[in-house]
């Protein structure tokens, strides 16, 4: 497949949300998909337009597999036509109506892509600008860390209203000082 043609880029890219440019290796390979409504719907025409069998647990909420609740970050590992490895990942994550809600998930979908491509001290160097400590020193948690990353995009856009479900990270990590 000629992942150029699809959409994919390697070399160096910017992770949404975080504004992170990382080098990519030439045999990885990342696409964004954005923000959509419908995650479920996605899958299936991303299934169809690239042959790929995505296995992920899409079921979100009451077993609705149409509604996911915050986004999904696809890897996968493929052998080129000479043998060689690729990783190839898919990052899209469920529109809200709040932007604080978007530049959250973004966030923290970048965050699972820099984790899956070894990328982490980019993530790491960029908080630290910040004033900000390795999260990987406190957590061992990789959602917890994406959370980080999702959060640390809202700071990054002056955004200071963050998720309910996220308010004790925020005061354990960025205000408590784990600096």
């Amino acid at each position: 497949m000629d992942w150029a043609e699809h959409g994919f880029k390697t070399g160096r890219v910017t992770l949404p949300g975080l504004e992170i440019a990382v080098d990519l290796a030439p045999n990885q390979w990342f696409r964004d998909d954005g923000l959509r409504f419908n995650l479920g719907r996605h899958k299936r025409q991303l299934e169809k337009e690239s042959g790929l069998k995505i296995d992920h647990n899409i079921r979100g909420l009451f077993g609705v597999s149409e509604f996911i609740t915050g986004g999904m970050t696809y890897v996968f590992e493929q052998t080129s036509s000479n043998n060689r490895k690729l990783y190839v990942s898919i990052m899209v994550a469920r529109r809200s109506f709040s932007q604080m809600y978007n530049v959250f998930r973004v966030g923290h979908e970048s965050t699972h892509v820099l984790i899956s491509y070894g990328k982490e001290k980019s993530l790491v160097d960029a908080l630290r600008q910040d004033g900000l400590a390795n999260p990987f020193r406190f957590y061992n948690d990789e959602e917890q860390i994406c959370d980080i990353g999702g959060i640390f995009a809202l700071h990054r856009r002056g955004i200071t209203q963050i998720p309910w479900d996220r308010e004790s990270l925020f005061e354990d990590y960025f205000l408590v000082g784990r600096r």
